[in-house]
C-alpha cells in the first residue's frame, strides 16, 4: 500500500506520480495532510477537489485529511482569582481515519493486496530476465558489429568518399542491421534493413551529428600527415566511426523495444532520441582517438611507420 502525502490540490508533478503509481497497480491511499492549518470548510473543499482529480485512480473513500503534526495552539486557563495564563499546546496528531482505513482494506482486500504483491514481484523478475537476456544478447552482437565497422572502414579506404556518402551505403549498413535485428530475434528482411539504414542516416542528417562528428575526427586527425597522406584514411575513420554509432543506437533501440513479433516497426521518435544520446556519450576526445587508432592500424599497409597516427591519451 502506498500513502501519497499532499499538502492542498495536486501539482502537475503530483498528478503524473500517481498516475505513474497507479499504472504499476498500486493500492494508494490520497493522504491530505496539514489539515489543521485549513478552515474545516477548506478542508472539505480540498477533498472535493482532489476527489474530481483523481477520479478513477484512487477511490473517494481513500481520500483522508490528516494532521501528522499540529501547529500548537494558543490555551488561556482561568484561576480562581479571575485571572488567566495563556500556554502553548500541541495537539495529538490527527492520523486516526487514515489508521481505521487502511486496517479496513488490509482486512477486507487481503487476497486482493497478496495478489498485487505477487504482480509486482513478477514484474521485477520480468524485467531482470529482460535485462540478463539483454546482456547476453549485447555480448553477441558486438562481434557482428564490429565486423561490420571495420568492413565499412576497408571499403571507404580503398575507395574514398565523403562519410555521409559511405553512411548511406545501404548495401553494409543494411545487412548489419538485419544480422544484428536476428540476434534480438526480430525478423527483417534486406529491403526492410535497408530501409531502417536510410532512415537512420536521415536522422543523422536533420540533427546535425554527421557534420558535428565529421569535425571532431577531422580535428583528431589533423595533426597528423600520415593520415592524409594515406588519402582515405580519414574516410575510413569516419565510416567506422559512423557504422559503430549506427549500430550501438539500433541495439539500444532493439533492447528497448523488444518484441519476437515479424511485424516490429521502427519509432522514429525514438530513434532520433537514442541516436543523439549515444553520439553524446561517444564524442569525447579520447574515445574518438581510440577508434582512430583501431581503424588506422587495422588500414595501415606495410611500410608505414609503426608509431601510432594520433597520439595515445591519458
Amino acid at each position: 500500500m502506498v500513502l501519497f502525502v499532499v499538502q492542498g490540490d495536486l501539482t502537475q508533478q503530483e498528478w503524473t506520480v500517481l498516475q505513474d503509481l497507479n499504472a504499476q497497480h498500486k493500492r494508494i491511499f490520497l493522504v491530505l495532510n496539514k489539515q489543521d492549518r485549513y478552515l474545516p470548510e477548506q478542508v472539505k473543499l480540498v477533498l472535493e477537489q482532489l476527489k474530481l482529480r483523481v477520479k478513477g485512480v484512487v477511490a473517494a473513500e481513500d481520500i483522508v485529511a490528516i494532521a501528522t503534526s499540529p501547529q500548537p495552539i494558543k490555551v488561556q486557563r482561568h484561576q480562581a482569582d479571575g485571572s488567566y495564563q495563556e500556554t502553548w499546546e500541541t495537539p495529538q496528531p490527527q492520523i486516526q481515519p487514515l489508521l481505521d482505513r487502511m486496517h479496513a482494506v488490509a482486512t477486507q482486500e487481503v487476497n486482493q493486496l497478496v495478489l498485487q504483491r505477487a504482480y509486482q514481484q513478477t514484474l521485477a523478475l520480468q524485467q531482470e530476465i529482460q535485462t540478463q537476456l539483454n546482456r547476453i544478447r549485447r555480448d553477441r552482437a558486438m562481434p557482428i558489429l564490429e565486423r561490420y565497422q571495420w568492413i565499412a572502414a576497408g571499403i571507404a579506404f580503398a575507395n574514398p568518399l565523403p562519410s555521409l556518402d559511405m553512411v548511406a551505403t545501404a548495401a553494409i549498413t543494411g545487412k548489419m542491421i538485419q544480422e544484428l535485428a536476428e540476434v534480438y530475434c526480430i525478423k527483417l528482411s534486406l529491403d526492410r534493413a535497408t530501409e531502417i539504414a536510410g532512415v537512420l542516416v536521415k536522422t543523422l542528417i536533420q540533427m546535425g551529428l554527421v557534420e558535428a562528428s565529421s569535425q571532431v575526427l577531422s580535428a583528431v586527425l589533423k595533426g597528423n600527415m600520415v593520415t592524409y597522406v594515406a588519402g582515405g584514411a580519414l574516410q575510413g575513420v569516419g565510416a567506422a566511426y559512423f557504422t559503430r554509432m549506427a549500430g550501438l543506437s539500433l541495439m539500444e533501440l532493439f533492447e528497448a523495444h523488444w518484441t519476437s513479433d515479424a511485424g516490429w516497426q521502427l519509432d522514429s521518435t525514438v530513434l532520433s532520441r537514442i541516436v543523439q544520446r549515444i553520439f553524446q556519450q561517444h564524442q569525447r576526445i579520447d574515445m574518438v582517438k581510440d577508434l582512430a587508432q583501431q581503424t588506422l592500424r587495422r588500414l595501415r599497409p606495410e611500410g608505414w611507420s609503426t608509431v601510432d597516427p594520433v597520439p595515445a591519451h591519458g
